[in-house]
């Protein structure tokens, strides 16, 4: 898959940020040439209720700045953990 890079600002945040839907994310980089990454994106929560379970990835990123390719394979919590 090939992937561009875009980032944005966000102006400022709303008061009440706590009410809006959400993901715990956890990130960790194993290498940086190439990119060898893990994430965790945790339960996704609105009002307290829990509407996704976590799941875990290995993510490859070839080089390149503004556009790259970049593959994804699942891996389970306890590979997450351990790498």
């Amino acid at each position: 898959m090939q992937e561009i890079e875009r980032k944005f600002r966000v102006r400022s945040l709303p008061f009440d940020v706590e009410k809006y839907p959400h993901y715990t994310i956890e990130q960790g980089y194993i290498c940086t040439d190439p990119v060898l990454r893990v994430r965790m994106s945790g339960e996704l929560e609105d009002k307290g209720q829990v509407l996704r379970e976590a799941h875990c990835t290995l993510c490859y990123k070839s080089s390149g700045l503004m556009s790259h390719r970049e593959e994804s394979f699942p891996i389970n919590v306890d590979q997450f953990q351990r790498l």
